[in-house]
C-alpha cells in the first residue's frame, strides 16, 4: 500500500514538473546571428548605394554599433569621411566643396534587406532627399586652416603649414584628417605613418584629446618629435584648443618613445 502511494506522489510531481517547465517562457536570447547579416547587409549597401559615400568619395567606412529596434529589424550605425561636402549624388552641374567631412550613418535593415538609411539626421539616403526643407544641400561654410607637413632645406628638417580647405563645423577635426592625409605639395613629406587613422577627437577644456590608430606608433626621437610637432602645431592654431594629448589606442603612456 505504502508503495502504490510512493508512485502516485512520484507521479504527481513529475507531472506538475512538467506543467511548469512547459507554462515557463524561454529567456530571451540575442539575435547574434541576424545583427551580423544585418551589419553585413548595412555595409554593403553603404558602400554601393548611398550617394553621400557613393559620390562624394567616402572612405574609412567603420561600424559603431548595432540595435535591434523589434525581431528581425535592426539599426546599424557607421561613420565615414568623404572628399566633398553635401550630401546624396552629385548633380551634373554641382559644384562640391573639396573637404574632408565626416558623417554617421544610420542603416535600417528588415529581414535582411535595407529599408532605409539617415546621415547626419539630415539626409534620408535610401530616398535621397533632405529630412528638413530648411536645410540646403550646400548650405556649407568653409574656411582655411593650416596643416603642418615637413620639408628639407639646406639639409635640415623643418616644419611648413600648407592650406586646406574645411568646414566652419568640425574644423578642428577636420584639419586634423587632412594632416592623415598625404601631402600633394612636392618635396613635402609627413612623418606619420601611412593608414593612420583618427579614433576619435574631442575638445574639453580647452584641451584637446585626439586617439590614433595603432600605426601612427612609432620610435626615434626625430621621428616621435616630427610627430607630435605636426599634430600641436595642426591644433594649436585654433583659438578652441590650449592643450593637446594624444593617445594610441586608448593608451597614452609608453607611446611614441624615442
Amino acid at each position: 500500500m505504502n508503495k502504490i502511494i510512493v508512485g502516485v506522489i512520484v507521479v504527481a510531481v513529475v507531472v506538475l514538473a512538467g506543467v511548469l517547465i512547459t507554462g515557463m517562457e524561454a529567456p530571451e536570447v540575442p539575435d547574434e546571428n541576424g545583427a551580423v547579416e544585418a551589419e553585413i547587409v548595412a555595409e554593403e549597401w553603404v558602400q554601393n548605394n548611398a550617394g553621400t559615400f557613393t559620390d562624394r568619395e567616402g572612405e574609412e567606412l567603420a561600424h559603431i554599433s548595432t540595435r535591434e529596434i523589434e525581431e528581425d529589424i535592426f539599426d546599424v550605425e557607421f561613420e565615414f569621411s568623404s572628399r566633398f561636402s553635401g550630401y546624396g549624388e552629385l548633380a551634373d552641374d554641382e559644384v562640391a566643396a573639396q573637404v574632408i567631412t565626416p558623417h554617421v550613418i544610420v542603416v535600417s535593415v528588415e529581414g535582411g534587406e535595407v529599408v532605409g538609411a539617415v546621415t547626419d539626421e539630415v539626409f534620408d539616403e535610401y530616398e535621397g532627399e533632405m529630412i528638413d526643407e530648411d536645410v540646403e544641400e550646400n548650405d556649407y561654410e568653409t574656411t582655411m586652416v593650416d596643416v603642418y607637413f615637413a620639408i628639407v632645406e639646406d639639409g635640415q628638417e623643418r616644419l611648413t603649414s600648407v592650406e586646406r580647405e574645411v568646414l566652419v563645423e568640425n574644423k578642428e577635426e577636420s584639419a586634423l584628417l587632412e594632416l592623415l592625409e598625404r601631402p600633394e605639395e612636392n618635396d613635402y613629406f609627413t612623418a606619420i605613418a601611412e593608414g593612420t587613422t583618427l579614433n576619435s577627437f574631442v575638445i574639453d577644456g580647452g584641451v584637446a584629446y585626439a586617439d590614433f590608430s595603432e600605426e601612427l606608433d612609432a620610435s626615434g626621437s626625430a621621428t616621435v618629435t616630427m610627430i607630435r610637432d605636426q599634430i600641436e602645431s595642426t591644433l594649436l592654431q585654433f583659438d578652441t584648443i590650449n592643450d593637446v594629448e594624444i593617445s594610441i589606442e586608448g593608451e597614452t603612456e609608453e607611446i611614441l618613445q624615442p
